[in-house]
């Protein structure tokens, strides 16, 4: 095998490069469409619990998928996986601005996710195999906060365009930007030197998949990933149809801005991060969710201001709880942990589909009071489910 990428290296500066702008393609593509469902519901003449599908089909395309790669992962070239994936997703976003029909737009977005999750499966691989062992936390560190700031551009990218041009010219020329940054990925990553394995697919895979089903403690952890990314979801996906309405008759792009909340994530994760080794991730779940349910019940203020705080506690408190609640599957797997975190993945997607569409129903009987209200239920069933199955101990 060759010697490893170090850093300071030609290839090293080719790689982190391509790696980042893979990282704001995935997640500006994922995201791309968020602040503009209310735009899409105008245009297709729909409900925001129907519009909120144009999220899901795409979240449940990532879960499905993420599941068959952890399977095969070893069987496929990296590099050309993810180039792949990442131009295949681009060409569909620009298919997505020309449809007249929503359905076939839901079909786009479900096989655009099918395509986005392979980049986040199989790059923390590439990674751990590719470079200096020294070094990995930092470029993992580089890879997350392009996830970051993709999910920012393609927010903030797709509504100030949507409101310049309109949402077919926005989401098309996000689309051609992620295209190129496919061709840039694909340019300046280096191409894997570890060997692919057989073909044969090792019996053991499906137990330890079997194994994360059936072990309470991984069950409890994974109930807090699809209750978290589910509320989260649904708070963005709908804020805009509250914002963008009297009394605050906001604009997309202003609307859009809220979406610079999610820096505040990169703090708090951090943080509870740090503060999970010193009291324990069960401390820290639990906090992290309490703090999400606070910052959600503030957003039901009447002052703008009050909004955007709660929205910003609520920010924190989910970044914060996707973090501890990550860190503390090492802790708990048993087998092969990479095929646990397959399974967190899974639920944290399905959170997003399900909760992510049903909260609609509750904003459209009963506001953004009754949204808030059924998303903290699932929150706090979270909470509840990892007192009783831990008992309130830490596990060490």
């Amino acid at each position: 095998m060759e010697s490893y990428i170090e850093k300071g290296t030609k290839k090293y500066w080719r790689a982190v490069c391509a790696m980042f702008s893979g990282s704001i393609a995935v997640f500006g593509g994922e995201y791309c469409l968020q602040p503009i469902l209310p735009s899409l519901s105008r245009t297709f003449n729909i409900t925001p619990i129907e519009t909120s599908l144009a999220m899901s089909f795409g979240t449940v395309g990532m879960a499905i998928t993420m599941i068959v790669i952890a399977v095969v992962s070893q069987k496929l070239p990296r590099k050309k996986s993810m180039a792949g994936a990442l131009i295949a997703s681009a060409i569909l976003v620009i298919a997505m601005s020309m449809t007249n029909n929503f359905w076939l737009l839901l079909l786009f977005r479900f096989v655009q996710g099918c395509f986005l999750a392979f980049f986040p499966t199989l790059i923390i691989s590439y990674i751990n195999d590719e470079f200096s062992k020294g070094i990995i936390g930092l470029v993992v560190g580089i890879y997350i906060s392009g996830t970051a700031i993709g999910g920012l551009v393609g927010r903030i990218g797709t509504s100030f365009l949507t409101d310049w041009l309109s949402w077919r010219s926005g989401v098309g020329i996000m689309g051609l930007c992620y295209l190129l940054l496919g061709f840039i990925f694909y340019i300046g990553l280096p191409t894997e030197t570890t060997k692919l394995s057989g073909s044969k697919i090792d019996k053991k895979i499906f137990i330890n998949f079997k194994n994360s089903l059936t072990n309470k403690k991984l069950l409890a952890v994974n109930f807090v990933a699809f209750a978290i990314l589910g509320a989260f979801v649904a708070v963005f996906n709908y804020i805009t149809y509250d914002l963008i309405a009297p009394p605050y008759n906001l604009s997309q792009s202003l609307v859009s801005c809220l979406f610079v909340l999610y820096l505040l994530g990169s703090i708090s994760s951090t943080a509870m991060g740090a503060l999970a080794d010193k009291i324990g991730n069960y401390k820290a779940v639990i906090w992290s969710l309490i703090i999400m349910i606070c910052g959600s019940f503030i957003t039901t203020g009447v002052y703008l201001w009050v909004k955007i705080l709660g929205l910003g506690i609520f920010t924190m408190g989910f970044f914060a709880s996707h973090a501890t609640a990550c860190g503390w599957l090492g802790k708990i797997a048993t087998g092969d942990k990479a095929k646990a975190v397959a399974m967190y993945m899974l639920f944290y997607y399905l959170g997003a589909t399900v909760l992510g569409t049903v909260a609609g129903y509750f904003l459209l009987q009963w506001g953004w009071f009754g949204l808030i209200v059924f998303i903290n239920l699932i929150l706090f069933s979270a909470m509840i489910k990892i007192m009783i199955t831990f008992k309130g101990f830490e596990l060490e």
